[in-house]
């Protein structure tokens, strides 16, 4: 079997950084989470139930379902992410997609 896919710690870039419990984002600007101005978000691992719940609440619309998703996951409100600029929520995205996938 190739480990062609196979992703190490040295492959993370620079602003994420990722356990089996959770991912830290690094932003490319503070924003403000909770009323607090931060640099970094952590996020952390899905359990299947919230994946499901998520994706029943919002069966037809992929972007509501990750949005909620991701407020529970990130312990923020949907306001605070929603003003995440598109780069830094695509770090989001990136840092969830590597706690999900198997290395």
């Amino acid at each position: 079997m190739s480990n062609v896919n196979k992703i190490d710690a040295d492959q993370l870039p620079d602003w994420l950084q990722v356990t089996p419990e959770h991912a830290v984002v690094t932003l490319t600007k503070p924003s403000i989470v909770n009323g607090v101005k931060v640099d970094t978000i952590t996020m952390r691992s899905p359990t299947l139930k919230e994946s499901r719940d998520s994706n029943e609440a919002h069966p037809k619309d992929e972007n509501a379902a990750e949005m909620m998703l991701f407020t529970s996951l990130c312990t923020a409100g949907k306001a605070d992410l929603e003003a995440l600029s598109v780069k830094d929520y695509v770090r989001l995205q990136r840092g969830y997609f590597r706690l999900v996938t198997e290395d």
